[in-house]
Parts: C-alpha cells; sequence; structure tokens
C-alpha cells in the first residue's frame, strides 16, 4: 500500500475515531443516588433501595456502576453506611459538572423531621420557611433511639450537628443543575413536602389536575389585561414605557412571597433544569410503615 492511500486511510480512521469519542464525551449520564436507614425501628428503607436500583437498572437503563447505594445493612462498606460525612460526599459529587440532557435520580428514605427555622440572608432569592421550621433529614449517625417503656414506643434523639437541612439539599442537588438537565427526587419519609426547597411546590403538585389549569388560567387572565395596557402606553415616553415593561415581565401587581398555587406559567421553561420532587406527605405530616409496606414500594413498585 502506498504511502499516500495508507496516510488516507490513517486520516478517516482518526476522524472516525474523532467523532465517535466526541459522541461519548457529550452523550447524557443517568446517575442514581439511593439512602435508605432503617436506624432500629424502621423495615423497609434498606429494601426500597435495593428494589429500586433494579428498577432503574432493568427499566429505566441505568448502568449500575452509576448507581451510588448507601444504607445502614451490615453488609454495605463502611464508606457507604449513611453517615453525615458520607452523604454529603455523596451528594456534593453526585450533581457535580451536570450537562444538559443529563438525568438524575435521587431516593432518601428514612427518618426526617423540622425545627425552627435559622435566619438567613445572605440570598435574596432564598424565600425562607412559610411555617417558620426547617426541614431536615437525619442521617443514621444523628438519631439516637431510645425504647420509651411507659408508652410502649421508639423514640428518637435527634443530634442537631449531624442533620442535613433541607437548604443544604437543594445547594447539593439542584443549584449544580443546568439548563435542560433532569432531577427526579423522592423523599420517602416524614414532614417532606419542601425537603427540596423548591420555590413552586404547589403549583406544581401532580395530584391536582387543577395546579396546571389554573395556572395557564392566569397566564391567559394576566397577558388579557397588560397586553392592551401595553399597546396603549407604548408610547415615545421612556418612564411610561419601563413602568409598564414592568408589570407585564412580573405578570401580576402584586407577586406572592411564596407559592400560592396560582403561579403564572413562564415562557421561558427551557432556560432551567427539570426538576421533580416526590414526597410522601406535606411538612406538617408523619407517615408510617404499614404491614412492612413504604410510600415507595406502594407508588412506585406496585
Amino acid at each position: 500500500m502506498s504511502l499516500g492511500k495508507r496516510t488516507g486511510r490513517f486520516l478517516e480512521q482518526s476522524a472516525y475515531f474523532s467523532t465517535l469519542g466526541a459522541a461519548l464525551v457529550k452523550a447524557p449520564r443517568r446517575k442514581a443516588l439511593l439512602i435508605g436507614i432503617n436506624y432500629s425501628d424502621l423495615k423497609v428503607p434498606q429494601v426500597d433501595v435495593i428494589q429500586m436500583r433494579l428498577v432503574l437498572i432493568f427499566f429505566f437503563h441505568y448502568r449500575a456502576e452509576d448507581i451510588v447505594l448507601m444504607s445502614d445493612d451490615p453488609s454495605t462498606p463502611a464508606y457507604l453506611q449513611p453517615t453525615q460525612n458520607n452523604i454529603l460526599r455523596e451528594l456534593k459529587a453526585f450533581v457535580r459538572h451536570a450537562r444538559p440532557n443529563d438525568h438524575y435520580f435521587f431516593l432518601y428514605a428514612g427518618h426526617s423531621s423540622q425545627r425552627k427555622e435559622e435566619v438567613k440572608c445572605v440570598d435574596k432569592k432564598d424565600l425562607g420557611e412559610q411555617d417558620g421550621l426547617d426541614e431536615f433529614v437525619m442521617p443514621l449517625d444523628s438519631v439516637v433511639i431510645v425504647y420509651n417503656e411507659a408508652e410502649k414506643r421508639f423514640d428518637h434523639q435527634i443530634i442537631h450537628d449531624k442533620v442535613i437541612l433541607d437548604d443544604l439539599l437543594h445547594d447539593y442537588l439542584v443549584k449544580p443543575l443546568v439548563p435542560g438537565s433532569q432531577l427526579t427526587a423522592i423523599f420517602d419519609t416524614c414532614h417532606s413536602g419542601t425537603l427540596l426547597d423548591l420555590n413552586h411546590y404547589r403549583c406544581n403538585r401532580v395530584c391536582e389536575w387543577t395546579s396546571s389549569v389554573r395556572r395557564a388560567q392566569r397566564k391567559v387572565l394576566v397577558e388579557g389585561v397588560l397586553e392592551p395596557l401595553y399597546e396603549r402606553f407604548n408610547r415615545p415616553n421612556t418612564w411610561t414605557q419601563l413602568a409598564i415593561k414592568f408589570i407585564r415581565g412580573a405578570d401580576m401587581l402584586s407577586v406572592p412571597k411564596f407559592c400560592s398555587g396560582y403561579c403564572a406559567r413562564k415562557d421561558d421553561d427551557n432556560n432551567y433544569p427539570y426538576v421533580i420532587c416526590i414526597s410522601a406527605c406535606k411538612d406538617s405530616q408523619l407517615i408510617y410503615e404499614v404491614g412492612n409496606r413504604s410510600m415507595t414500594a406502594v407508588r412506585i413498585f406496585k
């Protein structure tokens, strides 16, 4: 084979592998972080994360190596025991370097609780807690289980320095996401309504079909009123234009501080990541295991 032909073939192969490499680098990733903690009083979280791992692999085509399973089962390696340090380490690595079209799945099954909200004034986008309470998940080393002989029940003594607040969950799971990436988070735990600290936790409820209807209705009604105003006052008066544009951009004259369930839809949804949070209950509610079955088992596996 002549030198010219060899060179041409080499260049063709190089171009092929270069294209293949670029495609592999840009291919969407699917990653999952599953945390199940039985402590000494629960029975199913460990089973839930094992079953969820199998569902992700066989039904949603996740690669086994892209799924991190943390459990307090004795057979789990020490570095994957769900202690505060281990969970924070995995949370930091989970969504880091997110890219468009990447899919992330997060499951937490265990204990959680509430405490008085800590005052935060750093991030103006942080609306705080509407009920004045911070929600938090409880790593294995944040809980001491004590049996209450008088009332025949288990009580939890919480080590508050070891809990993980909802604000931190938001910082690690939501903030690193880029437009086009997707996160599905399931919280099979008490007080879980706003554990991911999302701004829209009422108007996007999937359990109420009226949620999407009323948001669309809100947008139509508001635009129907503001559009004629904008056209009428769209004249060289700079201050008038600025005032109307401000009102039009806000979509309403008075924006509630917290999600009311009637938030207007925006036309720039593609500029944000897509986040779905499935919670077992509202912030004010508790959940219970019934017949060795959890919300995860009932809603996902059945």
